[in-house]
C-alpha cells in the first residue's frame, strides 16, 4: 500500500498483477492510482485503467494484488481531474460491484417475507436483488458469489424458509451437508 500511496503522491504509473474468485486467470493492467480506501476489513485501490479512461474508475482489494509495480514513465493524469476518493467512502461503491458480482456468479435464494426484510436492513445484503416470487408469502433475493461455503452460511444462519435454487449444482452439496450435521442427531426424540 505504501508503494501505491508513493505512486499517487509522484504522480506516477502502476502495473498491478491481480487475482480474482470471478476470474480464471489472473489479470494484469496498467493504472493511474488514484487513492486508498479501508471498508469491510479490506483495503481497497482505486485506480483508472490507462487503456480504459472513459469508464469510472476501479476498484481492487489489496490482499488479492499479487504484485505491483510503479511504472517510470512521465507523471499521468487522469480525465477526472474531480476524483475524490470520498464518493467511495461509507459503501457508496458496494451497489455498483454488487451489480458486477450477479452478473459474473449469480445465487438466487428463496425466502420467507420475514428473511427478506431482516436481509434488507443488513449493509450488505441490502444491496442484493430482491423481488416478489410467484408464491406470495415468498421473496426471491439474487446476489453474485463465487464461493458457495459463503451462501451456505446464509442459508443455515436463515434457518428453515431459505431455499437455495442456483446454482442449481450447489443444492445437492448443500444437502449433503445438512444430512452430514443432521447425523450427529440420529436416534435422539
Amino acid at each position: 500500500m505504501s508503494t501505491f500511496f508513493q505512486a499517487i503522491l509522484d504522480g506516477r504509473q502502476i502495473r498491478l498483477h491481480y487475482s480474482s474468485p470471478y476470474r480464471e486467470q489472473d489479470k494484469e493492467v496498467q493504472i493511474v492510482p488514484l487513492g486508498l480506501f479501508w471498508d469491510r476489513n479490506y483495503w481497497y485501490l482505486v485506480g483508472q485503467p490507462i487503456d480504459n479512461h472513459q469508464h469510472a474508475p476501479r476498484l481492487w482489494r489489496v490482499d488479492r494484488v499479487l504484485e505491483l509495480n510503479v511504472l517510470n514513465l512521465m507523471p499521468s493524469t487522469t480525465n477526472d481531474p474531480a476524483f475524490d476518493v470520498r464518493s467511495l467512502l461509507n459503501r457508496q461503491w458496494l451497489r455498483p460491484a454488487m451489480e458486477k458480482w450477479r452478473e459474473r456468479a449469480p445465487v438466487k435464494i428463496r425466502l420467507t417475507i420475514e428473511q427478506a426484510r431482516r436481509l434488507q436492513q443488513d449493509w450488505y445484503y441490502a444491496h442484493a436483488y430482491f423481488e416478489a416470487s410467484t408464491q406470495s408469502d415468498q421473496v426471491l433475493m439474487t446476489l453474485g458469489e463465487s464461493d458457495s461455503k459463503v451462501v451456505f452460511s446464509l442459508l443455515r444462519w436463515l434457518g428453515p424458509g431459505a431455499e437455495l435454487l442456483e446454482p442449481r449444482k450447489w443444492r445437492a452439496q448443500f444437502r449433503a451437508e445438512l444430512q452430514q450435521m443432521l447425523t450427529c442427531y440420529d436416534g435422539e426424540e
